[in-house]
């Protein structure tokens, strides 16, 4: 009588097991993709060549920011509770058609960025502002097909994004072409456009009935959601940018090669709201955020990334670091490196509030907490360039994005106290 249970339980237990080591796999390509384009571009031209870089990089991760949450984080909710197969293909070509929209709106601002800039970095920001639409409908593709539990279909179009970049990185290593980061750059974005090709595709046949119906379904909440997602995203290009010109290229460049050597840490914040969001959401309905999962989140996102910080010094204290994990070869001090290992850690524990209040739809307290927090997190790190160069700098950082984080804690707290007072 008990066996027809207990092989469903393992049926669903081994298929969500897949969904699991299929998302890790996929957040653990773009990951990858993203690592090798920065440690290409460091090898090509440089730590001081590396902070300019590193500036139009990030404004390209701010596009991608603004995309992905207006667009990609927006339906990855609805979508995950969405049960038509017809209303959800009609979601899946609106929000194709919006993604083209954000991206082509999101090119204005890096192509005023390419007037003002000097030769460094305005063939960047062209680069970056003509992939700005791929850019956006890559990032919304893996979200669509996050909430389809299509796990294989991400992986399959990051693969593709990864292979345009070793492509390059061939062409320079083995036979001798004069590959500059703005050649990684262009590698990264065509990569990122050719993947997301099927979702452009239908965006440019999208009616705009199918792209009015999609924002009137995510409403208010894409807007709120986008733009908290581009505050988050611009936090470490404007540090650059501060650095640059106050303590030099250099400072910029090194604190660049910093976030590099933690940049895979990306896979488990992606990875996290990615698996737990749609999960949560499809089981026990939008708003309704077991107690349990804000803080194993924090804790599985700031054990893994403390973890991956000792792997990095081991490797330096034994002589057998390479390339970007090289610290001392690329002006990475003590100091620097502690610092933004307190970021990181910061936005772990940041990660497990962000995760509740995705599930609980409240995008307007998470969008509150966001505009407070970047503006410590802008308005602090110029103050530590000036009183302890860089390693000020990055603790500044790292303080503001501590604050930020137990603000967002206290808001999903007071939001779970409301709550549970509407009840009684």
């Amino acid at each position: 009588m008990t066996s027809p249970p207990r092989i469903r339980y393992r049926m669903v237990s081994a298929q969500q097991a897949r969904r699991t080591v299929l998302t890790f796999v996929a957040q653990g390509l773009s990951s990858l993709t993203n690592f090798l384009t920065g440690a290409l571009a460091l090898a090509a031209g440089g730590v001081e060549a590396f902070g300019a870089f590193s500036i139009a990089f990030q404004a390209c991760i701010v596009v991608v920011a603004a995309g992905q949450g207006s667009t990609g984080v927006s339906m990855l909710i609805h979508r995950s509770r969405v049960a038509s197969d017809e209303e959800g293909e009609r979601l899946e070509r609106g929000v194709a058609g919006a993604a083209l929209i954000v991206g082509a709106l999101c090119a204005v601002p890096l192509a005023i960025a390419a007037l003002a800039t000097d030769d460094a970095l305005r063939t960047m920001f062209v680069i970056a502002a003509v992939g700005a639409a791929g850019l956006t409908s890559q990032y919304t593709l893996r979200e669509i097909r996050f909430a389809k539990h299509d796990q294989a279909g991400v992986v399959m179009a990051d693969i593709i994004w990864l292979a345009i970049v070793l492509i390059a990185a061939g062409l320079d290593h083995l036979f001798g072409v004069d590959m500059t980061e703005r050649h990684y750059l262009g590698a990264w974005i065509l990569g990122a456009s050719i993947s997301a090709w099927p979702l452009m595709r239908r965006g440019l046949r999208a009616s705009r009935e199918q792209v009015r119906h999609f924002w009137s379904i995510t409403g208010i909440q894409s807007v709120k959601v986008g733009v908290e997602s581009l505050l988050a995203r611009s936090i470490l290009m404007v540090t650059l940018i501060f650095a640059d010109q106050i303590s030099g290229s250099v400072a910029s460049g090194s604190i660049a090669a910093t976030f590099l050597v933690f940049s895979p840490m990306s896979v488990v914040n992606t990875s996290a709201t990615a698996l737990v969001v749609p999960a949560q959401i499809r089981r026990y309905g939008v708003h309704v955020v077991r107690k349990l999962v804000p803080a194993s989140t924090a804790a599985s996102v700031m054990g893994i990334t403390a973890m991956w910080a000792l792997t990095v010094l081991a490797l330096n204290w034994t002589g057998l670091a390479f390339g970007p994990f090289d610290l001392d070869a690329n002006d990475v001090t003590l100091g620097l490196f502690a610092a933004t290992l307190l970021h990181f850690l910061a936005l772990g524990f940041w990660r497990g509030s962000i995760v509740a209040l995705r599930i609980a739809d409240a995008a307007t307290e998470s969008l509150w907490v966001r505009l407070r927090a970047t503006a410590m997190q802008w308005a602090l790190p110029p103050i530590g360039f000036y009183l302890a160069a860089t390693a000020g700098g990055a603790a500044s950082l790292a303080t503001a994005t501590w604050i930020g984080a137990l603000l967002a804690w206290w808001s999903y707290l007071s939001l779970r106290t409301t709550a549970r007072s509407a009840r009684t």
